[in-house]
């Protein structure tokens, strides 16, 4: 039986989801993916439509959970032994000293192309915490972006703001957004399961 710990994660085809136990009635969240009693995990793929929706996973149509599962070739794919934790992931990177990228290196990086690889910390503010797991799920090669800047100094700040124990700013999360080429969104769900916050949301590809 596998047992999911607190920001577990479910890595798949350059695409990173969230991971919870499924149960009937549970409602089913963009971006989550959901173990089953197979212990095979499921993305959430949206609504479900009878022509389109050919791709193993979960769907909801009228307020059911529709199931396409797996074939027998994808069972290791989607595993729940493929889960990973964020804690899991920080020991990783604090056991292995080249997947850290200090101050003093910096200058050098930027001319020979290393990755940056940020450290996920427990403080981390969600802001910080989605920012780091793009970065590491992306693969960024520094001297890619350093063409991106205007000055010089100005990438080293930002990284150093990303490091230090403080939470990120809304300006820094926006200028990591258009460095990484992502867009995001973000909805208000009422805890009392009600649709009082259903027209409360944010998109930055409309806003």
């Amino acid at each position: 039986m596998t047992i999911i710990l607190q920001k577990s994660l479910f890595l798949v085809d350059d695409e990173c989801y969230e991971v919870k136990m499924y149960h009937e009635g549970i409602k089913l969240k963009e971006y989550t993916a959901y173990v089953m009693l197979n212990d095979l995990v499921y993305p959430y793929r949206g609504k479900y439509d009878p022509v389109l929706s050919k791709k193993p996973g979960l769907y909801t149509e009228k307020g059911k959970h529709i199931k396409i599962p797996f074939p027998k070739d994808m069972w290791d794919k989607y595993s729940a032994k493929k889960i990973k934790n964020t804690y899991s992931i920080l020991e990783e990177l604090k056991n292995n000293s080249d997947n850290f990228v200090s101050d003093e290196t910096m200058e050098e990086a930027l001319s020979n192309g290393e990755m940056l690889r940020p450290v996920i910390k427990e403080s981390d503010d969600f802001l910080k915490y989605l920012v780091k797991q793009i970065i590491l799920i992306k693969g960024v090669n520094v001297a890619h972006y350093k063409k991106q800047f205007k000055t010089s100094h100005e990438f080293p700040n930002l990284k150093q703001a990303l490091e230090k124990d403080t939470k990120m700013t809304v300006t820094n999360f926006k200028r990591w957004a258009e460095l990484l080429n992502f867009d995001y969104k973000i909805m208000i769900e009422d805890k009392d399961g009600s649709d009082l916050f259903k027209d409360v949301n944010y998109d930055s590809k409309v806003l």
